[in-house]
């Protein structure tokens, strides 16, 4: 029994020539004797324990066998007719593709409209030039000099001006914006709502009626926003009021399309 315990690896007893002889047990004996009794308790409980789970794991794939055997008898007593039969097609309405049949399976937009919330924070817009003083007069003298080449046209002096201009546009939903190009005929120059008519259409334009002199009863009044450009449409089709205060570059031609 010690040459067992060795080989285990366990303590090796202590040599006490009294033990035995009715004499008491020393401490080292008896403290290698009980640890000895608890090795073998606990390997005991440990092997007991194996079995039993080596019990239970059979008893499960037992009645797992069970179940499956029970499953097919039943299949076969209550589709056994038919079980073998192949597949039916009909004649009458072709067979649906395999993707079409798996779009009713896929991912659907849980969370609907935040795609376009994340595209439209992702979307960039830029600031408003900021004009130097010349700049401003500039621009102001350009306007000027439209006003008085659309007064002469509604006198029949002359051609509409054709003009080439850049407009800061606002963006509706963030800060900032982005700059358009607008290019076709002044028509108008209304000082008092401060906006510049343009004809984008590139026909042969007619001048508003009014001329730069604004109505009686106030400015024209715009009719929506030009798809095209995000700038206000003008009360006759193809033409645009753009805010004088967003342009940014303008340049006045004569007579025919700007270049």
């Amino acid at each position: 029994m010690i040459m067992g315990e060795r080989a285990r690896g366990g303590a090796r007893p202590p040599t006490d020539a009294n033990v035995g002889a009715g004499c008491d047990e020393s401490d080292e004996h008896r403290a290698w004797r009980l640890e000895r009794e608890e090795r073998l308790t606990r390997d005991a409980r440990a092997s007991q324990q194996a079995r039993r789970d080596a019990g239970v794991t059979r008893q499960a794939k037992s009645a797992t066998e069970d179940g499956l055997r029970r499953a097919e008898v039943l299949a076969l007593l209550s589709y056994g007719d038919i079980i073998d039969l192949p597949a039916h097609v009909s004649y009458a309405h072709p067979h649906q593709p395999a993707e079409v049949r798996a779009a009713q399976f896929a991912p659907f937009a849980a969370l609907s409209g935040y795609g376009d919330e994340i595209s439209e924070t992702a979307r960039l817009t830029r600031r408003r030039p900021e004009l130097a003083d010349d700049e401003r007069e500039s621009i102001e003298r350009a306007l000027e000099l439209v006003a008085r080449r659309v007064d002469e046209a509604c006198d029949g002096a002359g051609p509409l001006p054709s003009v080439d201009l850049t407009a800061f546009v606002p963006d509706p939903r963030k800060e900032g914006g982005s700059c358009e190009r607008v290019r076709g005929r002044a028509v108008r120059v209304d000082r008092r709502a401060r906006t510049l008519t343009v004809d984008v259409d590139g026909g042969a334009g007619e001048p508003d009626g009014r001329g730069a002199r604004p109505p009686a009863g106030g400015a024209w009044p715009g009719t929506g926003t030009s798809a095209k450009t995000g700038l206000g449409t003008g009360r006759v089709a193809g033409r645009v009021d753009v805010p004088i205060g967003d342009i940014v570059r303008i340049e006045v031609g004569g007579a025919g399309a700007v270049g």
